[in-house]
């Protein structure tokens, strides 16, 4: 996860070695996003009528998918 993102920071360089101030950090994006997958996970894990895993990942996905979008300024992620 934290490759891609740095990869996708790189994309992002206004100038080489400057970053948009629209970018947060990789690093605490993907840190945010694992924690909040493991969060979903152990409550999932722990729920005593959990709904089957497929479903479970569809909203893993809703929860995660703005954390990872936060690092995309707003006119790129329109796209």
């Amino acid at each position: 996860m934290l490759e891609g993102l740095r990869q996708r920071a790189a994309e992002r360089e206004v100038s080489p070695g400057i970053l948009s101030l629209e970018v947060i950090p990789a690093e605490i994006i993907a840190a945010t996003a694992s924690w909040a997958i493991y969060g979903a996970a152990q409550q999932w894990v722990h729920m005593p009528d959990r709904v089957p895993a497929e479903q479970f990942v569809a909203v893993a996905v809703h929860l995660v998918h703005p954390i990872l979008e936060a690092g995309i300024p707003a006119a790129e992620s329109a796209r």
